[in-house]
C-alpha cells in the first residue's frame, strides 16, 4: 500500500530521538452545613449533613429485627464512621460536626442518609461531594439479614464515603456477576479482591497503594483510574483519565502528593479521631430568609422581581420560628429581620415589597448583601438561632453579578445558602415562539458557570458552592417558580417539578392544558400553579383542575380562595399581586395516582406569556447536571432515583438557542454509551460534542414511563451484596428539570518548551488544564486555530488522530486524517515507541492540489526540524505563509498544507 504523498516525505523522521517531549517538572459541598476546613497542610476537618428516615425524638422505633432507632444509636454509628474515616485517610481527614436531621429532611441533598425503616443495599454517588442531589445511602439492615452491629454499620458508611467523598471505586470480587464491558466500573467475578477498605471494610482499614496491585490485578478501581486509591487521592483530577474527569472529583489539599508505596507504609492511626467530633441533632427548622432586591432595573423588570418576592412571602407559613428581612440595592434595610409570626407581619412585608421603586443608579449588590449578612450574624451572636437553622440569602437582580470571595466565605461561615434569582428577560422578550425563550444580551456575563477572576466569584458560583440555587429566568413566571422552589429547598423540603408548559399568548375563549402524571408511591402533596405577566389579564383567566378519575375542580369565583371535597383536600387560591393562581391537593387525597390535567381558559385575548408548573412533595428526585460546561464537549446527566435508582424511563432533552428556537431534541441513555458513565444506574446522559454549534443553550429535560416500564432497582449500587429484585413503580410518572449550558469552539493551541526547543499542539481540554500549571515550562506561542470535535466530525471534515513517537524512534507528535494514521499504524505495528494517542480534533483537508474549501480557508502548514540523526525530531504546525517561510529559513523542511481551518491566530513573534 502506498503512503499518501504528504506522509512519504516525513515518515523517515520518526526513526530516531532520545528526549521525551514532556520534560521532568520539578471545597465545598452542596449542603450549607457541609464544609471542609484545613487545620494544617496535612490535616482537614470535614463537617457533614446527615438525615434519618425516622423521628429520633419520638417513642423509640424498634424494627422488625429489634433495632432501636434513637439518638444513642445514631451517635454510636456516626462515631464508628468518624473513627474509620480517620484511620482510612491516614489521619489526614477527621470528622468534625455532624448535623443530623430527622424524618428525611433535605431529602437527598445531604452527605449521608441513614435508613433504618427498610432494608436495602447501601450505595453512594461517586464524587457526590459538592453536587446537588448526590448522597450516600446507608441501610442499617441488609436484605434478608439481621441488622448490622453499630460498628459494622459505621464502617459501611465510611466505605460509602470512599465513593461519595473521595471518588474511589470498589476493589472486591462480585461472585456470580460476569464482567460486562458496558459496565466496566461494576465489580465482577473475575476481579481481584484486595486487602483494602474498598473491598471489605469490616476486615481492612486502609485505602489501596501501588504495592497492592500486581500486573494481573484487576478491580473496578483499576479500570476506572488505572491507579490505586492513594495514587488517585494524591494527584489533581486533571491527571485522571479523560472519562473520569467528567465525574468532578474533588482534590483535597491534605492528600496532595501523599502516595504511600505499599501497605507497610500505612500507619492506620486511631488516636485523635474524636478531637473535633460532635453530633448535633437539629430541631425542627428555624427558618431565616433574607431578601436583597435590586432597584437599578427598568419598570417591567422590577415588576417581575416584586411579583416573585411577593409570591415567596405568600407561600411562607407565619411562625415564631420564621425570620424575614428585606433589603434593597441601592437603599437601606426595608424590613428589619424579625419573626414573620402573624398574618399582619406577612402583610407588612408584602406591602414593603410593593412600595419598592426603580432607582437609575448603577447595579451594586455588595453593600446590601453585606447588610443582610450582618443581620444574620447578629442572630447567631444573640443565640437567637443556632447552627443547623435553615438560613438563606435570596437576591433578586438582572445580572450574574460578581462578589468578593470574602462575601462567600462569610456565607459559608454562617452556613447561609445563597439563592440568586436572576431575571434575564423582560415581558417583551418573553413572547418568543419557543416554549423556552432565551434572550441574553451578554452570554459570557450571564453564563451559569461563568469563570471568576480577581478574587471574585459570580452569583452562580456562590449559589452552587453554598448549597443554594441559581435561577436564570427568561420569563417573569419562571423567576417566580425558581424563587419559590429555592426557598422551599433551603427549608429542607423535598420538592420535585413534575411538568411545565409555556405559551406566548391565548386567543379569546382558547384554553391551555398541562397533563401531569402523578405517582402516589412517591409523590405527596401536589401543587398546580399558573403564572402570567400582566395585571390587566387577572379578570380574563379561569383555572381548572381534573383528577385522574375525571373529577373536576372549577372555582365558582376565579378571584377568591375556596376548597373542594368532603375533607377540603383540594384548595384553590388566586393572587392578583403576583399574577398567579394555584391548586393544592393534600397527600391524603385517595385518587392521586394517574394523570391530572390543569387547564387555563381565557375569556379575552392574552398577548403575553403564561406558564403552568406542577410540583409535588416527593421522594422521587430528578437532578440535572452539566459536566464539562463551557468546553467544546459538555455532557448532560439526568438522575432519577428515590431510595433506589429508577431505570427504564424515557428521558428526552430539548436544547433551545439564544433565539428561543429548538436546536436539538435527543433521548438520553442509561446504557453506558454515548457519554453515559455507568449502565442501568438511573443516570441518563449524553455527550454533546459536535451536536451543537458554540453558544449558550437553555436545556429542558422531560422524563416519564419508558416503553417497557420503569422500575426501582439497586443493580447499579456500588457495594457488595444481594440486589433487591426490580420493583415496578406502580404507575406513570412525570418529571422535568431545566438548566443552561455553554458550548465553546474546539480550539487547537500551540506550546513551546524552551529547554527542549520543541513545539506541541493540542485540542484536549484536560491537557490544556494540566499544562497551564507549568507556564514557565510550557509556553503558549499565541498560535491557535478553530477545529471541531474529533469523535463526531461534521460533513466535509475528517477526524484527526495523533501519534506520539518516543525514544528510540523519535520525539514528536504526528497528526493526520484516518487514512494517514492507519498507514502509520501498520508501518509501526507492535513497536512500543509508536503510540496511537487517539482522536484529537476534526478538520477539513486540502485537496490534492493543496487548496482549502471556502468554509475553511486558512491553511495549516506542517514543518519538520530535520533532526532525525540527532534523535531530536519535532514537527511544527503554523497558520501563516510568513511563519511557514520563517521555519524554512531556520532549517525546517516544508511538508505543505495538511489541514484547513475556519479561522486562526498566528503565533506571537
Amino acid at each position: 500500500m502506498n503512503f499518501h504523498p504528504r506522509i512519504k516525505t516525513t515518515l523517515a523522521v520518526f526513526l530516531g530521538a532520545s528526549i521525551a517531549l514532556q520534560p521532568t517538572v520539578a471545597q465545598a459541598a452542596i449542603h450549607p452545613m457541609s464544609t471542609i476546613r484545613s487545620d494544617s497542610a496535612t490535616l482537614q476537618t470535614v463537617d457533614l449533613a446527615v438525615n434519618v428516615d425516622f423521628d429520633y425524638d419520638a417513642t423509640p422505633v424498634a424494627t422488625s429485627n429489634g433495632l432501636t432507632l434513637d439518638r444513642a444509636y445514631i451517635t454510636s454509628v456516626l462515631g464508628f464512621m468518624a473513627q474509620t474515616m480517620f484511620t482510612m485517610t491516614e489521619g489526614r481527614h477527621r470528622v468534625g460536626n455532624v448535623y443530623v436531621y430527622r424524618d428525611s429532611r433535605f431529602g437527598n441533598n445531604v452527605d449521608v442518609k441513614l435508613v433504618g425503616l427498610v432494608a436495602g443495599r447501601s450505595n453512594a454517588h461517586v464524587a457526590g461531594w459538592g453536587k446537588r442531589g448526590s448522597t450516600s445511602n446507608n441501610y442499617a439492615s441488609r436484605i434478608g439479614s439481621d441488622p448490622r452491629t453499630n460498628l459494622a454499620y459505621g464502617q459501611v458508611v465510611a466505605h460509602e464515603m470512599g465513593h461519595y467523598l473521595y471518588a474511589l471505586y470498589d476493589e472486591y470480587r462480585e461472585q456470580g456477576r460476569a464482567y460486562n464491558p458496558n459496565r466496566p466500573l461494576s465489580p465482577a467475578e473475575t476481579d481481584t479482591p484486595l486487602d483494602t477498605l474498598m473491598n471489605n471494610q469490616t476486615r481492612f482499614s486502609g485505602f489501596s497503594t501501588p504495592g497492592d496491585y500486581t500486573a494481573e490485578s484487576t478491580t473496578a478501581q483499576s479500570r476506572a483510574y488505572g491507579a490505586s486509591a492513594w495514587e488517585v487521592l494524591s494527584r489533581p483530577p486533571s491527571q485522571d483519565p479523560e472519562a473520569r474527569q467528567r465525574i468532578g472529583r474533588t482534590q483535597f489539599s491534605a492528600f496532595s502528593g501523599f502516595a504511600p508505596a505499599n501497605a507497610a507504609a500505612l500507619t492506620s492511626p486511631v488516636a485523635g479521631w474524636d478531637a473535633a467530633f460532635k453530633v448535633v441533632f437539629v430541631p425542627d427548622p428555624v427558618v431565616v430568609e433574607q431578601f436583597v432586591i435590586a432597584r437599578t432595573v427598568n419598570e417591567s423588570q422590577l415588576a417581575a422581581i416584586k411579583n416573585a418576592a411577593t409570591q415567596v412571602l405568600e407561600r411562607m407559613t407565619p411562625s415564631a420560628q420564621t425570620f424575614v428581612g428585606i433589603n434593597t440595592s441601592p437603599g437601606d434595610v426595608l424590613v428589619a429581620i424579625a419573626p414573620l409570626d402573624t398574618e399582619a407581619a406577612r402583610k407588612a412585608a408584602i406591602d414593603a415589597v410593593a412600595a419598592i421603586t426603580v432607582d437609575p443608579g448603577e447595579l451594586n449588590l455588595a453593600p446590601a448583601t453585606d447588610r443582610a449578612l450582618d443581620a444574620i450574624e447578629a442572630l447567631y451572636t444573640a443565640n437567637t438561632i443556632a447552627r443547623g437553622a435553615a438560613v438563606a440569602l435570596n437576591v433578586f437582580t438582572i445580572a450574574n453579578s460578581r462578589y468578593l470571595t470574602s462575601s462567600f466565605e462569610r456565607m459559608r461561615t454562617m452556613h447561609t445558602a445563597f439563592n440568586a434569582n436572576v431575571f434575564t428577560g423582560t415581558p417583551a422578550q418573553s413572547g418568543s415562539s419557543a416554549k423556552r425563550a432565551v434572550a441574553l444580551e451578554d452570554l459570557a456575563k450571564s453564563a451559569m458557570r461563568a469563570k471568576a477572576g480577581g478574587g471574585t466569584m459570580t452569583a452562580a458560583q456562590i449559589a452552587h458552592a453554598s448549597g443554594g440555587h441559581y435561577n436564570d429566568a427568561h420569563r417573569a413566571s419562571a423567576l417566580t417558580e425558581g424563587a419559590v422552589k429555592a426557598v422551599a429547598s433551603a427549608r429542607g423540603s423535598a420538592e420535585a417539578t413534575l411538568a411545565t408548559e409555556y405559551v406566548e399568548s391565548l386567543a379569546p375563549g382558547a384554553s391551555f392544558a398541562l397533563k401531569t402524571s402523578v405517582l402516589a408511591k412517591t409523590d405527596g402533596k401536589l401543587s398546580f400553579n399558573l403564572y402570567w405577566e400582566k395585571d390587566s389579564d387577572n379578570a380574563s383567566l379561569r383555572y381548572e383542575l381534573s383528577a385522574p378519575d375525571g373529577t373536576r375542580f372549577t372555582p365558582s369565583n376565579a378571584l377568591a380562595k375556596q376548597t373542594f371535597g368532603i375533607n377540603n383536600e383540594v384548595s384553590y387560591s388566586f393572587d392578583a399581586t403576583s399574577n398567579s393562581a394555584h391548586f393544592e391537593v393534600a397527600k391524603t387525597y385517595a385518587g392521586r395516582n394517574g394523570d391530572w390535567v390543569s387547564t387555563v381558559v381565557s375569556s379575552a385575548a392574552v398577548s403575553t406569556g403564561l406558564e403552568q408548573v406542577s410540583v409535588a412533595d416527593s421522594t422521587l428526585r430528578a437532578e440535572i447536571e452539566v459536566l464539562l460546561d463551557g468546553t467544546p464537549n459538555p455532557s448532560i446527566s439526568f438522575e432519577l432515583a428515590s431510595d433506589r435508582a429508577v431505570t427504564g424511563a424515557a428521558v428526552t432533552a430539548l436544547f433551545y438557542g439564544a433565539d428561543g428556537k429548538l436546536k436539538l431534541s435527543k433521548a438520553l441513555v442509561d446504557d453506558g454509551t454515548n457519554g453515559d458513565l455507568y449502565a442501568e444506574d438511573g443516570t441518563y446522559s449524553m455527550a454533546l460534542g459536535g451536536l451543537l454549534p458554540p453558544g449558550q443553550y437553555d436545556v429542558v429535560i422531560n422524563a416519564g414511563q419508558g416503553a417497557d416500564g420503569a422500575v426501582f432497582t439497586s443493580a447499579g449500587a456500588t457495594v457488595q451484596g444481594v440486589d433487591l429484585p426490580p420493583e415496578a413503580l406502580g404507575g406513570k410518572f412525570s418529571r422535568t428539570a431545566d438548566t443552561l449550558l455553554t458550548v465553546t469552539p474546539t480550539t487547537v493551541v500551540e506550546y513551546f518548551v524552551p529547554t527542549l526547543k520543541k513545539y506541541f499542539i493540542t485540542a484536549r481540554e484536560g491537557e490544556k488544564t494540566l499544562l497551564s500549571q507549568f507556564p514557565g515550562t510550557f509556553i503558549l506561542t499565541g498560535m491557535s486555530f478553530v477545529a471541531q470535535i474529533g469523535s463526531t466530525p461534521p460533513a466535509g471534515m475528517q477526524s484527526i488522530c495523533r501519534y506520539y513517537f518516543s525514544p528510540p524512534l523519535a520525539n514528536t507528535h504526528f497528526y493526520g486524517p484516518p487514512q494517514d494514521c492507519a498507514l502509520v499504524g501498520n508501518a509501526f505495528a507492535g513497536n512500543a515507541s509508536a503510540k496511537n494517542e487517539g482522536i484529537d480534533f476534526a478538520m477539513a483537508i486540502p485537496d490534492m492540489a493543496g487548496n482549502c474549501p471556502a468554509s475553511s480557508p486558512v491553511k495549516v502548514y506542517r514543518s519538520f526540524n530535520n533532526r532525525s540523526a540527532q534523535n531530536d525530531g519535532n514537527h511544527r504546525y503554523t497558520v501563516s505563509s510568513a511563519r511557514y517561510d520563517q521555519m524554512a529559513a531556520a532549517g525546517y523542511s516544508r511538508d505543505g498544507a495538511v489541514f484547513c481551518a475556519a479561522s486562526a491566530i498566528d503565533a506571537t513573534p
